[in-house]
């Protein structure tokens, strides 16, 4: 007798949680999204007989999107930079790079 409740409990419970899903409305015309990135290390430098190497880079990332009009619904913009000094030997570390 137990079992039957609890199949039937179960059985509820399953069939409630299928009926809450909800499907999202449709967006009419439908929005597209753009993603681009762009790098640059153009202030690196190789190590030389006076002064260290050094690596400087940035990395750019964009994400725009825009409804069947053109409008932008919404624009994301980051950037990452990264900066280290290193010689012949290994990568150096300082106040400035930690």
């Amino acid at each position: 007798m137990k079992k039957i409740i609890v199949l039937i409990l179960v059985a509820v419970l399953a069939f409630g949680l299928v009926a809450c899903k909800k499907t999202p409305a449709p967006v009419e015309g439908g929005v597209k999204t753009g993603f681009g990135v762009g790098f640059s290390n153009y202030n690196s430098r190789d190590v030389d007989e006076d002064m260290d190497g050094k690596v400087d880079t940035q990395a750019y990332a964009a994400a725009v999107t825009v409804d069947k009009d053109g409008k932008v619904v919404k624009c994301t913009i980051d950037a990452m930079m990264s900066v280290f000094d290193f010689n012949e030997e290994e990568i150096l570390t300082g106040p400035e790079t930690v």
